[in-house]
Order: structure tokens, then C-alpha cells, then sequence
């Protein structure tokens, strides 16, 4: 339900106005400002325009409020976070996917090349999503989705996500570990065997390989949503810090 009043409270409150000279901008009466603001009547569109023109407001803001002081810096923090990293991800497997192909390495690349695949490009998309729907928040001031259930569907997609890379972990670290192992073996002119695993271990990377070979090439814009839907869906603070007074 929208609150209008408390929004055109709020709007008194940023520009340091009383009823009287907010209503002396918009040419309405005092009586008119005070019943908008205490629920008593609900202003209609063309007031709201009059509202926002004269003020120099968006009148989204007037319509579904304004967003706090704290909430934008806290998010604009978070935006800025969230770039870095996905930066520092994009270099890095850019770097890893040049060192998998080159000739004198690929003898021994399976591991990297199970890590590039399994973990590399899945947190580089996951975190290019979530950084896109923040900055698109940030950028046209949109509120943060609210419903019954958005908590627990923030919560479902972080589990689905972390399910994935705890999934990812085990098969790809041991695939990593037999490919330092036949690096420092070939180095020194000594044979290798892979170490041997569990049949867990082993069914659990072949699974994996399976997942992503079938989905290929829609499993990786699959993280893009799933980190998108993961930033959409997180809560933020309340619109209204501050009480604006009368």
C-alpha cells in the first residue's frame, strides 16, 4: 500500500519546509497539506506532478518513497565491492585461461582446465549478476523487491549456489592436486599415478563434468541469473530513517 502522506511529509522534511510554505509553492492551503500528510485525503496525479515540478523531486519518490541516506551509501559501497571483485575474477580467469592453452603446459593442464570450468567462470558470472542488478538499483534508485516470501527465496538461491561450489570443490581440488603432482614428477624425469580416490569422489567429478558438458553453453549465463536473482531478492533498509516534523 503506498504511503503518500508520509511521503509528502518526507519531502517537507529533505527540502526544510513548513506546511504553509510547501503549500504556498504548490498553491494548495495549509488545511490540504496537513489532511495529504495525515491520510485524511489522498492527492491525485496532477497534484503529485504539481508536488514534484515545484520541488524538483522525482515523483516516483513521492509515489513509492524515498530511500534513506544510509541505504544508498551502503549500497553504493556494496556496488563498488562487488565491481572489484568481479574485476579481480575477470582478470583472473583470463590469466588462467592463457595459461591452460599454452603449449608447454598442456600436458598437465586437466586440473587448471577442471577449475577454469568448474569454479573460475561460475564465480565470475554468479558475481557479474549480482553486480549488474546493484548497479542498475543503484543507478535509477529502484527499491529492493518486497513480498511475503523474498526472504526465503534469497535464501533458496543462496543455498542453490553454495550447493554448487561445496559440489565443485572436492573433484576439482583433487584434479588440481594430481596436476601439481605430475608437474613436479615430469620436472624430474620420475613417473606418475594419479592418486587414488574414493568412488564417491570419482562419481562426484564425473557428475559434475556431465552437468556442465549437457548445459554447455547455457550453464554458465544460468549463474549470471541465479546472481542477479541473488542481488534482486536481498533485503534492504527501510525508506524512512528519520521522522520529518510537522
Amino acid at each position: 500500500m503506498l504511503n503518500l502522506g508520509k511521503n509528502i511529509a518526507f519531502l517537507r522534511y529533505l527540502k526544510k519546509l513548513t506546511q504553509e510554505e510547501l503549500a504556498e509553492k504548490v498553491n494548495l492551503s495549509p488545511q490540504s497539506i496537513a489532511e495529504y500528510e495525515d491520510g485524511t485525503i489522498q492527492p491525485d496525479i496532477e497534484t503529485l506532478v504539481n508536488l514534484s515540478e515545484s520541488t524538483n523531486v522525482d515523483i516516483k519518490h513521492l509515489i513509492y518513497g524515498f530511500p534513506s541516506v544510509q541505504a544508498q551509501k551502503k549500497q553504493r559501497r556494496e556496488f563498488i565491492a562487488l565491481s572489484i571483485l568481479t574485476m579481480v575474477l575477470w582478470c583472473f580467469q583470463v590469466l588462467l585461461q592463457k595459461f591452460v592453452h599454452e603449449p608447454a603446459y598442456r600436458s598437465f593442464d586437466v586440473g587448471l582446465k577442471i577449475f577454469y570450468y568448474t569454479l573460475a567462470k561460475p564465480m565470475f558470472y554468479t558475481t557479474l549478476g549480482w553486480t549488474i542488478v546493484t548497479g542498475v538499483q543503484l543507478y535509477l534508485e529502484l527499491k529492493p523487491l518486497k513480498g511475503k516470501h523474498t526472504h526465503k527465496l534469497h535464501n533458496t538461491i543462496g543455498l542453490l549456489l553454495l550447493a554448487y561450489f561445496i559440489f565443485a570443490i572436492p573433484p576439482t581440488f583433487n584434479a588440481l592436486g594430481d596436476t601439481y603432482a605430475y608437474y613436479l614428477a615430469s620436472k624430474q624425469g620420475l613417473g606418475f599415478s594419479s592418486t587414488p580416490i574414493p568412488l564417491w569422489l570419482e562419481s562426484w567429478h564425473y557428475a559434475l563434468m556431465i552437468l556442465i558438458f549437457k548445459l554447455y553453453p547455457s550453464f554458465y549465463p544460468i549463474f549470471i541469473i541465479l546472481g542477479a536473482a541473488f542481488g534482486l531478492t536481498k533485503t534492504k533498509e527501510p525508506a524512512y530513517n528519520k521522522k520529518p516534523q510537522s
